[in-house]
């Protein structure tokens, strides 16, 4: 895994995966980021959520012309900091789920937040560990994870 200090939306790799929540609000944190730079993102994150509803642990892979943009589900709900949100054992489907589908269309690199840590309030060495351990199985896939320094 590589960390890189600047933003998830200026990430070179051709694909951003992030944590989303499943009550339908997709407008605060690194998904706003990615809305704004990447409407397609969200509309289709709130088409899934009003037509079928959304589940711990489902991916949805949105492609955003230039990148593909891959909405976890990753926690039920949100709210003020101080209490976790993130889910870590749907956290860790999802990114199983994502790096299958990764090697199934012959992607290499996967750019993300520190995916949980921030407005999901889950703490990132746990985070972390559970990605390593996923990504143990899928060797040929680089994570760069990208945060900004504050």
């Amino acid at each position: 895994m590589k960390i890189i200090n600047s933003n998830i939306v200026d990430a070179t790799e051709s694909i951003i995966a992030h944590g989303c929540n499943c009550s339908g609000a997709f407008a605060a944190g690194v998904a706003r980021a990615i809305a704004k730079k990447w409407p397609k993102a969200r509309e289709e994150y709130l088409e899934l959520h009003k037509n079928a509803g959304l589940k711990l642990g489902q991916i949805q892979v949105v492609d955003c012309d230039e990148k593909k943009v891959v909405n976890m589900f990753t926690q039920w709900s949100y709210g003020k900091r101080g209490r976790r949100y993130v889910d870590y054992d749907a956290l860790e489907d999802c990114f199983s789920k994502t790096l299958e589908w990764m090697e199934e269309n012959d992607h290499k690199s996967l750019a993300i937040p520190m995916i949980g840590a921030g407005l999901g309030g889950g703490d990132w060495d746990e985070i972390c560990k559970r990605i390593i351990n996923v990504n143990n199985k899928h060797t040929d896939i680089e994570i760069v994870v990208y945060y900004i320094e504050k």
